[in-house]
This record gives structure tokens, sequence and C-alpha cells, in this order.
């Protein structure tokens, strides 16, 4: 993974909600987020909005669906992205690059493209671009604090969604999913898939072992979890002692990934190269 250092002109990044990082970072890398939009099949008319400004009350979500509740997900589309982008493009003349989670997950990358184009005709003088980054959870998050850290760089942002769209492949993902903790993967269409064999078993420390890009400590793993810590924590001090890398980010998967997978999840997420 390379880094320019060529200043250019300043850019807003905006992401959805699908990045999965806590507010701190959002934060820290001044990103606008636009929220997921979601509502239990026991009430429909209540919209409820996942927005990473305020953090994810996890444990009332995941006790929801222990419950019985099943959710949905309306999928990012070009009515999201006029609701929430469209007053930022227009309080500021800055240029806009658009980050979105796997359109094969929670989005219609289709429909955000047109509207991005639509937005270039509107805008002829401003620069906007949107990337699928074809990850969920804090695989996209990752890459899109990498695209910020580009950023602060000075690189441009052709430079930065040039490098999202051609690093966005190198993400790792893997979870085992709910209380059947059955091994799925985000394939490289962005789907969340059985792998067809697995030859290293259903250990996600094996599957680090030997999918991570070497050397182990370069970028630090991320451990995702639908309501179960103690698996995450204990994953974590595996991956310290295995492979001397301490300190791995632990966080809630967000709403629209864990209702998909169930409560119990566990998941990795590191650098391991061209899927």
């Amino acid at each position: 993974m390379t880094r320019q250092a060529v200043q250019t002109k300043s850019f807003q990044i905006i992401a959805d909600s699908g990045c999965n990082l806590p507010p701190w970072l959002i934060r820290r890398f001044k990103i606008f987020t636009v929220p997921t939009s979601y509502y239990s099949r026991r009430s429909p008319q209540n919209e409820e909005l996942f927005d990473v400004n305020f953090g994810f009350d996890a444990q009332s979500f995941y006790a929801r669906m222990k419950m019985g509740e099943d959710f949905v997900f309306n999928p990012l589309n070009a009515s999201t992205c006029v609701r929430f982008i469209d007053p930022l493009i227009e309080e500021t003349d800055d240029d806009v690059l658009f980050l979105f989670a796997s359109s094969a997950i929670s989005s219609n990358s289709e429909s955000v493209l047109s509207y991005f184009d639509e937005v270039s005709m509107r805008y002829p003088n401003r620069t906007f671009k949107a990337v699928d980054t074809l990850s969920v959870s804090l695989g996209f998050g990752r890459l899109l604090m990498w695209a910020c850290e580009l950023r602060e760089d000075g690189a441009s942002i052709e430079a930065v969604a040039k490098w999202v769209g051609e690093s966005r492949l190198g993400m790792s993902q893997w979870f085992l999913e709910g209380a059947q903790q059955s091994l799925i993967h985000v394939n490289n269409s962005g789907k969340l898939y059985p792998p067809v064999e697995h030859p290293r078993g259903r250990s996600l420390t094996e599957i680090y072992k030997h999918r991570s890009a070497v050397p182990y400590n370069k970028y630090n793993p991320s451990i995702v979890h639908a309501d179960n810590r103690d698996a995450a924590l204990q994953l974590a001090s595996q991956l310290d002692e295995y492979f001397g890398v301490p300190n791995s980010m632990i966080y809630d998967v967000e709403p629209c990934l864990g209702s998909r997978l169930g409560p119990g999840t566990l998941g990795l997420i590191f650098w391991g190269g061209p899927r």
C-alpha cells in the first residue's frame, strides 16, 4: 500500500454508516456520514436511523433480534443521497468523494452512481466521484480511514478514488455467522458467501495466519461482533499471543450487517492482499 504526498485541492469525503466506525474516528477524520435507514417488520411505519455520529446501542438492537424482531433495511439509493448529501453540496463549493458499503449488501450502486452523474451536470466546475468499496463493516471502515489519511497527505480526489478502486479487494473479511458459527466471507463481488473449500478449517486465527499480508503487524486486524464481546476479546488475545498484533480494534457489528448475520456473530477483518 503506497501513499502519495502531493498538495492538491481539498475535498470532502462522505461515507454511509455501513463503515461501522465509532464516533470518535468519524470526528477525527472529518467524515460526513449518511445514516442507514431501517425498520422492524413489527412496526414498518416507524423508520429508524443508524447514524455513526451518535454510536450504536448494540445490546438493545440484538436483544430485540433475540426476541424475534426482523429488521428490513432500505438500500442506499439516489433518494437517500438527495436527502442527506444534497444539503452538503449546496452549502459548500467543495469537491466530493463518496465511499459506500458493498452494493451486494446494502446499496443500489447503479442508483447512487446515477445520482452523482446528475450532480456533476448540475455543478460542472466541481468534481464528484462515488466508489463502491465492495466491503462491509470495519473492512469498509479501514478503507475509509486510509482514504482519509491519503487526503491528509495531500493526494487528489482522483488519486484517492483510484486507490480505493485498486485496493478494495485487499480487505479480507471473514465471519463466524450467528448461533451456528458458519464460516462466511466477503467475496470479490462484495457478497457474503461461504467459501467453496477452506482447508484451514473454521478458525479465524488459522485464516488470519494463512491469508494476512506479511508482516502480520503492519496493519492491525479489526474484530467485530454481534453481542459476543467475550469471544471478541478471546480472539484479540489469540492474535496478540500467536502473531504479536496487540490492540486489535474491537467494535459492534452495525445493524445492517448484524441483522443479516444474527446475534453471536464474530468477525475478523484484516489486510490480506487480493482476494
